[in-house]
């Protein structure tokens, strides 16, 4: 997810701009992390923003991620 909001990240749970909760159900060992939305030259930048992903601990060919959102 890209997003502009400011986010708070605790391991399984992501809060976005105070307001919009995110919180990964399954896999019970993935967390959330950033990542950049920066893109090589000569792209224009994407200043002002964060991707928030899910990290898995080991490599994955098959699997299903669940996150819940709310308010």
């Amino acid at each position: 997810m890209v997003t502009a909001s400011e986010v708070k990240l605790d391991g399984r749970v992501a809060t976005l701009g105070g307001k919009v909760r995110a919180e990964i159900v399954s896999p019970a060992d993935a967390r959330f992390d950033f990542v950049s939305t920066q893109p090589p030259a000569p792209q224009n930048p994407n200043q002002g923003t964060r991707k928030l992903a899910v990290r898995l601990p080991e490599k994955a060919t098959r699997v299903k991620i669940t996150v819940k959102l709310s308010r």
